[in-house]
């Protein structure tokens, strides 16, 4: 009954994080924003001009004005005046804005031009910044023209996720993918060792500085009896508002509806699956029906990432924490290789069921567009959830620290860790991260996932360093006393 009741007062405890958290999502006025701009991603010298069209939201003062700069491809020809509209209107067209004149010889090359534009009330409240860049043409081309989407309109986890013929695959940007998660998994490999055999060796030292916290972090530890189902929904419910949280434009509306169902869903589906095949590996070993237990440590967790995702504006956010885990008595005794295997048959079906929601969420996502309907919203919306998460959980419960699910993996068979941590890594980086272009801040997202990895490489060796280098302690000499007399 106590610990039921401890339950119940962590639950009761996280609808007041998810109020303070949606407190702080939802302002009581909308932000003068760009939500969308449709512009010529390519044109052709001396050929017809192109629009420029401005979508935006908020409650702009007009005149409104369109402000411009180059990038760093251009020079100050790139930029010409720029325009104001006296008028309210949404969108805005700038007419004719886009051009390439010139006599450069029809057989060069075209030539990128870009620049940054946004928009300036009476007020002087502007929106973000947008990168746009185009192609001219010294041929004869028809005007392409391309929309950068700002703000979904929908759930932002669909929106800004792209399909596999929407990402680059020539072999630059598949080599740059597979760098940059060999460096972010090279910052995690070792600093992870380092942490692990320094923690090892100083095992009871470290604990001693927590020591104040021991008996609690020994009972978040220590899963409870198996928990009621209504608390199990609770929690799984207080997940998907967290989840939720992690779009910036969540508020009181469908499409927020829709996205928190969609991460229900998804949350459901990936933790019943997780479960199963723990579950089933385990009983075939211990014999142990085992069943799902609430962890509180979890929810703390997956309550920091949503605040970091939040404070850092990254998108798509990161959420992690196991909040409702499935337990099987005797597992922890298992023999290594035991735990290994189960942990990689797990993450191997998850990996799996990742892929293949992606795969199939390409045409749900077409008809969820082009048809709205609320149930193909919400399906489409869970599909993308179920890759999102599912890759996070590779990235981060496969790192090799102890009490993580990778220290397993990589004591058992280093190869098969690698296999799994890479693969996720990658689709971490060419997947995940590209979903970041249809953010506000693409370049922050991407430098807050190099931070994060980095950070943590520069943590454990500062950790192993401290040991290592700290001034050790003299050793007490024993006084010698001179006996009296003598021979």
């Amino acid at each position: 009954m106590h610990r039921l009741a401890r339950i119940r007062r962590a639950l009761a405890l996280l609808p007041f994080a998810v109020a303070a958290l949606a407190l702080s999502s939802c302002g009581s006025s909308q932000p003068f924003q760009l939500t969308e701009v449709d512009h010529a991603s390519q044109v052709a010298q001396n050929g017809p001009h192109a629009d420029v069209t401005l979508h935006w939201t908020g409650n702009p003062v007009f005149p409104v004005s369109v402000g411009a700069s180059t990038g760093p491809l251009c020079d100050a020809t790139c930029i010409n005046a720029t325009t104001t509209f006296d008028k309210p209107a949404n969108p805005l067209v700038w007419s004719q804005a886009t051009y390439c004149t010139g006599n450069t010889d029809s057989s060069a090359p075209p030539a990128p031009f870009d620049g940054y534009i946004w928009l300036t009330d009476a007020g002087g409240h502007q929106t973000q910044h947008v990168y746009i860049k185009s192609l001219c043409y010294y041929t004869s081309v028809p005007i392409k023209l391309e929309s950068i989407v700002l703000i979904p309109q929908g759930p932002s986890v669909p929106a800004t996720l792209r399909a596999l013929n929407q990402l680059p695959w020539s072999a630059l940007d598949l080599v740059r993918s597979a760098a940059l998660a060999a460096g972010m998994l090279l910052v995690v490999a070792f600093p992870a060792q380092l942490f692990n055999s320094t923690l090892q060796a100083h095992y009871d030292e470290v604990m001693g500085w927590f020591t104040r916290f021991r008996r609690a972090a020994t009972r978040v530890a220590q899963p409870a009896r198996s928990a009621p189902r209504w608390a199990i929904a609770a929690v799984l419910l207080g997940s998907s508002l967290l989840s939720g949280l992690l779009d910036p434009n969540l508020g009181f509306n469908v499409a927020s509806v829709e996205t928190v169902l969609g991460a229900l869903a998804a949350i459901s589906l990936t933790t019943f699956l997780y479960s199963w095949v723990h579950a089933q590996h385990a009983r075939r070993l211990t014999g142990e029906r085992g069943a799902f237990h609430i962890y509180r440590g979890g929810i703390a967790i997956a309550v920091l990432c949503v605040l970091l995702s939040r404070i850092t504006t990254a998108q798509p956010g990161y959420m992690y924490g196991v909040m409702v885990g499935f337990a099987v008595a005797g597992t922890g005794a298992l023999p290594r290789h035991h735990r290994g295997r189960m942990t990689a048959v797990a993450f191997g079906v998850i990996l799996a069921t990742s892929l293949a929601m992606w795969l199939l969420w390409t045409p749900v996502r077409s008809a969820a567009e082009a048809h709205t309907v609320f149930p193909l919203v919400v399906l489409s919306s869970a599909m993308a959830s179920v890759f999102l998460g599912g890759m996070t959980s590779l990235v981060f419960s496969l790192m090799p620290l102890r009490f993580l699910d990778g220290e397993h993996l990589w004591a058992w068979r280093r190869g098969v860790w690698l296999a799994l941590f890479g693969t996720g890594m990658f689709l971490f980086v060419h997947v995940v991260l590209n979903a970041s272009s249809a953010a506000l801040s693409p370049q922050r997202s991407y430098a807050v996932a190099i931070g994060m990895f980095t950070g943590f490489g520069l943590l454990s060796t500062c950790f192993w360093a401290y040991f290592r280098f700290r001034p050790t302690p003299r050793a007490t000499q024993p006084h010698h006393l001179a006996a009296p007399g003598g021979g």
